[in-house]
């Protein structure tokens, strides 16, 4: 098992399935919810959704905020690409201030090149994982939307470069994984990407099975944990506990009016909660990922949507 299940297995592993349990080691925060690419496997593209950038007062106010009440990680993943935020390493930087232990973040690699890379390690960047879903430029294309293969590569090898000083010097940013997603159009070509790189990355991440965000779908047969131990922060500032879906329908709170220390087991999530371990998700976006039930999905906060 590589790297990136271990932790996700690690995640699992040690979730409080309570109605209240305590604050999450790790939020995962997204940035903008804008991407620079249109990949085929993904439905953000065609949710069309206003551009919005992640505050900057706010993004501090939570990273200090969930420090405090016992978070240790972040994750800049979301709806979009962190790097397309004009600000994102002043972001990580806040993690760094507040005195995060690990941050990291998935990108599709165009735009991190390597005097970004040394910028955001600088900042505070523990790990980066590049989304590469094709092992060749025409496929690439055709997965991705747009010939970014050679650039992406490009920065993926200064980022190993970086990472390789970083490991040498005992900073900050020791860790470079890719991960791909699988398709009957790109598998050959992606293990012999795999074949050709593998030994040179921390973890290469096959993924066969994706979420309407393109991101790995979790195995559910016995319960999912995210409702019990992951918080996610949307860039409008609305808190999901949830890291595959960045829909408003799942959110508990608006971080904009409620602080996320009180938003955590606020009585929208503790209800939510208490559903769940009830097995009642009729109505709500958990029971149509978990039970396949789309029958009158609401929010659980009216309105929010």
């Amino acid at each position: 098992m590589g790297f990136l299940k271990k932790r996700m297995a690690r995640d699992k592993a040690k979730t409080n399935f309570v109605e209240a349990p305590p604050f999450p080691d790790k939020i995962i925060i997204e940035t903008i919810n804008a991407c620079n690419l249109k990949c085929v496997f993904c439905g953000v593209p065609e949710l069309k959704e206003k551009v919005v950038k992640l505050d900057l007062d706010l993004a501090r106010q939570i990273i200090f905020d969930s420090y405090a009440a016992g978070a240790r990680e972040i994750g800049f993943i979301g709806n979009g690409d962190s790097f397309l935020h004009p600000d994102f390493d002043k972001i990580v930087a806040f993690g760094k201030e507040a005195g995060f232990d690990y941050m990291y973040v998935t990108t599709n690699g165009v735009l991190a090149d390597r005097a970004t890379l040394e910028k955001l390690a600088e900042n505070g960047l523990h790990s980066i994982r590049f989304s590469i879903n094709a092992g060749d430029a025409e496929t690439y294309a055709a997965i991705h939307g747009r010939d970014c293969f050679q650039l992406v590569v490009n920065n993926l090898m200064a980022a190993i470069d970086i990472a390789n000083q970083h490991k040498r010097e005992g900073k900050n940013l020791t860790k470079v994984m890719v991960s791909s997603v699988v398709t009957p159009q790109s598998e050959l070509g992606i293990m012999d990407f795999q074949k050709k790189i593998a030994s040179i990355v921390d973890d290469f991440m096959l993924i066969t099975e994706v979420n309407e965000q393109g991101a790995y779908r979790m195995d559910y047969k016995n319960e999912c944990n995210f409702l019990f131990n992951l918080l996610k922060i949307s860039s409008s500032g609305l808190a999901i506990p949830c890291c595959g879906c960045g829909h408003a329908m799942l959110a508990i709170a608006d971080l904009n009016n409620e602080r996320v220390h009180d938003a955590w087991n606020n009585d929208v999530a503790r209800n939510m909660r208490r559903r769940f371990l009830n097995g009642d998700l009729s109505g709500t976006l958990c029971g149509v990922c978990l039970k396949h039930d789309e029958d009158n999905v609401q929010p659980l906060i009216p309105g929010i949507c």
